[in-house]
């Protein structure tokens, strides 16, 4: 996934709020979680502050802190146990020093304002990328179908046009009763994708809590 920066686009005004807000996020995302968190956080608050009016004016720099990394959170499955990075919503809350339930109010703020989804590409770990199911389904005659099941030529044509992150390696031909496996990560710089996933997800809706979410790949 490519950085979407950005900074240079922030009004003067909002400058201030969006250095401070990363250098809270900066700090319990590199003790606490690891780099692809800290800089997808500060791309969050980026994308926060462009917004015209923006959201950051109002309220304090931690809570805004605290919810941006908490909806990246939602997004990646971070109250995931079973997953790495892991962080309850406890405890990165109390990294903040906000209580949970201000956490995640602030968060749901962030993923309204931002029109942010479990698995969402635009906000989802580079680690994660492989194993995101949204990240590879194109709609192809008004069905949406995984690139990686597609012929190769169809995969460096959604390639070219942002629709995916990389053209996905060959898949190795192993013997019958096998399963078959890919030989690496993929090929090409990351692009960040541009296609609209809102059929893939239409009928999910939000949980009441989002800390109680699993991941099961």
């Amino acid at each position: 996934m490519t950085n979407r920066g950005g900074a240079e686009r922030i009004p003067l005004k909002l400058r201030p709020v969006f250095e401070g807000i990363g250098e809270l996020t900066d700090a319990v995302c590199r003790k606490h979680l690891n780099q692809e968190y800290a800089e997808l956080a500060r791309d969050v608050a980026a994308a926060l502050a462009r917004k015209r009016p923006s959201p950051l004016l109002r309220g304090h720099l931690d809570t805004w802190a605290c919810g941006i990394v908490y909806a990246l959170g939602y997004v990646n499955f971070l109250f995931d146990s079973t997953q790495e990075p892991y962080l309850s919503a406890e405890q990165l809350c109390d990294a903040f020093g906000v209580s949970k339930s201000t956490g995640y109010g602030k968060s749901r703020d962030v993923r309204s304002a931002l029109g942010m989804y479990q698995f969402d590409p635009r906000w989802c770990l580079p680690s994660l990328v492989d194993r995101n199911p949204y990240v590879w389904m194109i709609e192809m005659d008004g069905l949406i179908m995984d690139v990686r099941s597609l012929p190769r030529a169809i995969q460096e044509i959604a390639y070219r046009k942002g629709l995916i992150p990389y053209v996905p390696e060959p898949v190795e031909k192993a013997p019958r009763g096998q399963p078959r496996k890919s030989t690496a990560e993929g090929t090409g710089e990351p692009k960040e994708p541009q296609h609209d996933t809102s059929k893939a997800r239409k009928g999910k809706e939000e949980p009441e809590d989002p800390s109680q979410l699993t991941l099961d790949f």
